[in-house]
């Protein structure tokens, strides 16, 4: 992967000089499926609810991908979503609106 940033670098950077900003959030998932979510939808996840299979199937998808990013109206990123084989789709992290900035499409 020819633009992958080495997670040490990332770590370093955000500890450092460059803080939060140096690195918009969606870069880091920008060829991952995303899903955007109404704005009831965003407030559910960052309650900490699971996403629901028929927010997925309303979008199109005819299945849950295996990683996706959960974005706002505005291409905001929200959550990070990994498919359990078992439990359906699950919350890997969730962002709050301080650290939510994306990149525009």
């Amino acid at each position: 992967m020819r633009d992958a940033v080495d997670p040490e670098r990332v770590a370093e950077a955000w500890e450092g000089d460059y803080g939060p900003s140096w690195l918009p959030p969606l870069a880091v998932v920008k060829d991952w499926p995303r899903l955007e979510l109404s704005p009831e939808q965003v407030d559910v996840v960052r309650h900490g609810a699971q996403p629901r299979l028929e927010w997925f199937s309303g979008e199109g998808y005819e299945d849950v991908p295996q990683r996706v990013a959960l974005v706002d109206g505005d291409s905001q990123l929200v959550a990070l979503v990994e498919l359990d084989e078992l439990r359906g789709p699950r919350l890997a992290m969730v962002l709050g609106e301080e650290q939510s900035e994306g990149l525009p499409d």
